[in-house]
């Protein structure tokens, strides 16, 4: 059973190509804000299939259902199976577990239909219970899964065994007493390890009593990392290259009164040997929790709020390095946290893409956020911002990225995908029949309307680039029409056009 978390907004999840946002039954276009709902009846455990953009979910009738953005769903399991979402699907996304009849679990080969019934609990309303939170270990080899003992919820809430068993089946071996069933409570650590690490630990306050453990095949024997009984440790996250943890961490107590317990934020070495304060500050009424790693693993995403009830939090961005912190990026209204707990992934789902650019790209799809300005296009999955009719024609966005010589190349590219769209907004609409980029480079002291903000200008003038663009089909009137120039600058969230003219 997973600690109940009254969020306000339903959970947020991304697609794989950052084309799309589930929020809940809903689908929205994180281009255009367009939405659609391809489930026609009432479902949960709604998730994304690695490496597709379709999305499975269970309805309350009993079957698993499948769809595309567009296209009708239709049953992809037999009757009686249930999924749990995303983390159903192995990292291949062509194999699927499923719970079945009798309190068993089964995989099922996507591609040929095969079904291989891997474990079936043999006491289903005893000591062992049915299973229940299946998900893949990382490297595809092996079914984590969770027996709910007794069948009895006060029992769950307290915590439930963890167990892995071999995807091909086999006998499960026991890898935790009790672990909460959130599901940042078990991760993956490190992109290519197959270990995974565990906030594991008895008592429904995420504040009491948890550790940090890791473990790996073939022995699942946890190591505890955290050795520290003073505090509760939980919510961790590995670094890209498994050789960092990152978690939220409170004295050991139960709480009382829900999120009044301050929280901070440490890392640990992945072996133990050493751990440092990242963020946080004893007594100060403040709670930094829930960190994310960037992807090249030198930046940390995480969420501060006052240590009360009902918290707003805000999502900021913090150097690993320099300590250096950016942000707010956004504000999120959080609920009541039952036993502490607040499923903040949930409220703010990080897309981060493949990209060759070292700044961090991150888009937060942000319940309670607004956009500045809308984005109009995505450059390698990040979003691509441009003012349109009433926000008049931006700014220079704040907490602008230095720009080097392949940033230029693609601002460029960000100029040329938002120009569509800036083009319809000019009065009568542009031509922009064999339109191209002539001058790319950055903003200058000289000859430039410089950026209003500092934070485009740097030392010297890197955080922003000037996009000339060239409009051979409106030579009509090339004073006013034929010379468009446009300001471009990154952000760790996306790409923002302007011009400030």
């Amino acid at each position: 059973m997973q600690p109940q978390a009254q969020n306000p907004y339903p959970a947020l999840e991304w697609s794989h190509d950052g084309r799309w946002i589930s929020v809940g039954n809903t689908l929205v276009a994180a281009a255009d804000g367009a939405t659609c709902r391809p489930f026609r009846t009432a479902t949960f455990n709604v998730g994304w299939r690695p490496h597709s953009p379709s999305l499975i979910a269970s309805t309350r009738s009993g079957r698993v259902l499948i769809a595309k953005p567009g296209q009708a769903p239709r049953p992809l399991l037999p009757r009686a199976f249930s999924t749990n979402g995303s983390s159903a699907f192995d990292p291949s996304g062509r194999r699927i577990v499923a719970e079945g009849p009798k309190a068993s679990l089964s995989v099922f080969d996507l591609a040929t239909g095969k079904r291989t019934r891997i474990w079936r609990s043999p006491a289903p309303f005893g000591r062992i219970g049915p299973p229940s939170g299946e998900r893949w270990s990382p490297d595809g080899r092996w079914i984590l899964f969770q027996t709910d003992t007794d069948h009895s919820a006060s029992i769950a809430a307290d915590g439930l065994p963890l167990w892995a068993i071999p995807a091909r089946g086999g006998h499960p071996i026991q890898i935790e007493q009790e672990l909460l069933g959130a599901d940042d409570f078990l991760r993956p650590c490190g992109n290519a390890s197959d270990r995974i690490v565990i906030s594991a630990g008895f008592d429904r306050y995420v504040s009491a009593h948890k550790r940090l453990d890791l473990a790996g095949p073939p022995s699942w024997k946890p190591r505890t990392i955290s050795n520290d009984p003073r505090h509760s440790w939980y919510a961790a996250a590995c670094s890209p290259d498994g050789s960092l943890v990152a978690a939220t961490v409170t004295t050991n107590r139960e709480e009382g009164r829900f999120d009044t317990a301050e929280r901070s934020i440490w890392l640990l070495a992945s072996d133990g040997s050493r751990r440092r304060l990242l963020v946080g500050k004893s007594k100060d009424g403040i709670s930094d929790e829930q960190p994310r790693w960037s992807r090249e693993g030198s930046w940390i995403l995480f969420l501060q709020h006052p240590a009360r009830p009902f918290p707003r939090a805000a999502l900021y961005l913090i150097s690993i390095k320099t300590g250096q912190r950016r942000g707010p990026y956004a504000q999120i209204n959080g609920g009541l946290g039952y036993y502490g707990y607040h499923d903040w992934d949930g409220a703010a789902a990080w897309y981060q893409p493949s990209s060759s650019v070292r700044a961090v790209r991150a888009s937060a799809a942000v319940s309670a956020g607004v956009a500045k300005n809308p984005v109009v296009a995505h450059l390698d999955g990040v979003p691509v911002r441009a003012p349109t009719v009433g926000a008049a024609w931006g700014v220079c966005p704040a907490h602008a990225l230095r720009l080097k010589a392949a940033g230029l190349v693609a601002a460029k590219r960000a100029a040329m995908l938002a120009l569509p769209t800036v083009a319809r907004e000019v009065r009568p609409p542009l031509n922009l029949r064999g339109a191209r980029a002539d001058v790319v480079r950055h903003t200058r002291r000289n000859g430039d309307v410089l950026p209003r903000r500092h934070s485009c200008r740097g030392t010297p003038f890197l955080r922003s680039a000037l996009v000339h663009v060239v409009l051979p089909a409106e030579r009509a009137a090339p004073d006013l029409r034929g010379n468009l120039t446009l300001c471009v600058a990154p952000t760790p969230n996306e790409w923002v056009i302007w011009d400030e003219v």
